[in-house]
């Protein structure tokens, strides 16, 4: 019995101090980060593109993802681009720069996914734009991630675009 509640004490106390080591994510509410994601996707459907957008704290958790038609891949390429912004400390489409990416061109529609690039041995990095940070105050508080137009740069307009929104309403 004594033994039993050793175990429980020490695993009580492992699972504390591991939650007081992760960093607590500024919450983002939901309408937020709706009407972001929807700037940002409705800025894309202006010049024509299909894409998703997906706003996510600063522990990589999504709050909102929207699709437009977009492929299925744009969803994951998306959740890469933020971790990209977040392990970084930079845009994707910045840090592309930094290590002198020349993107493919883009895909004709419906073809299927190119597999994922490893950049640094990280298979989650990404260099295409379109993830950008969102910040309040100097600090991030999110990440705006698009995926899905034709070229990184279009992504990255988009994702700038709903970044501002963001950024406007957390202040």
């Amino acid at each position: 019995m004594i033994r039993s509640v050793a175990l429980i004490s020490a695993a009580l106390l492992a699972s504390v101090a591991a939650a007081q080591a992760a960093p607590t994510a500024k919450p983002i509410p939901l309408d937020v980060a709706l009407q972001a994601a929807r700037t940002a996707v409705d800025t894309c459907m202006g010049n024509g593109y299909k894409v998703t957008a997906m706003v996510a704290d600063t522990n990589l958790i999504p709050v909102v993802v929207l699709r437009n038609g977009a492929g299925a891949g744009t969803v994951d390429v998306a959740r890469r681009k933020a971790y990209t912004v977040l392990h970084k400390n930079m845009s994707s489409l910045e840090y592309g720069k930094s290590i002198n990416f020349t993107p493919p061109p883009p895909l004709p529609p419906g073809s299927p996914p190119r597999p994922p690039q490893v950049f640094e041995g990280d298979p989650d990095l990404t260099p295409f734009g379109g993830g950008v940070a969102v910040k309040v105050g100097g600090e991030t508080v999110a990440t705006m991630s698009v995926s899905g137009a034709p070229g990184g740069d279009k992504d990255n307009a988009c994702a700038e675009a709903g970044a501002a929104k963001l950024a406007a309403a957390m202040k």
